[in-house]
């Protein structure tokens, strides 16, 4: 039986390749202590599972709707001087990363369009096999 060809690791910026049908590398799933029946996106870490029911929280909701409403533009749209209402309030850095949940100096509002970019680049996708970025916004 064929094996599933091996993808990006998911760990951001990682260069090295998960194997077997899984998301992270060995070495990035040691790291996060998975063990190699766990890699894959059906059996996500503690860590993760615990990220994904915070953003259903009711201080999530409430931090994003104040911010999104005194921040209602696209940052990024902005910076190259083009006006588009943000949809998404974005974490800089992002949680699963050291990133601060409540900290606005971590927020801030992007359209969808530059949100789906940027989790692209956060992604193993947008390196190159040396570990450098190949995704610009």
């Amino acid at each position: 039986m064929p094996t599933k060809p091996k993808r990006g690791c998911a760990t951001w910026g990682c260069p090295n390749l998960a194997e077997g049908g899984g998301v992270y590398c060995l070495e990035c799933a040691s790291k996060l202590g998975l063990d190699a029946d766990s890699r894959s996106y059906g059996d996500k870490s503690a860590e993760a599972v615990a990220n994904d029911k915070w953003y259903n929280s009711t201080a999530w909701r409430k931090l994003r709707r104040s911010y999104i409403e005194r921040y209602p533009l696209c940052a990024d749209c902005l910076k190259r001087g083009k006006i588009t209402p943000a949809k998404v309030v974005d974490h800089i850095v992002p949680v699963l990363q050291g990133g601060d949940k409540f900290s606005e100096d971590n927020l801030q509002s992007l359209c969808q369009s530059c949100h789906e970019r940027k989790s692209m680049a956060e992604g193993s996708r947008g390196f190159n096999k040396k570990g450098r970025k190949v995704y610009t916004y």
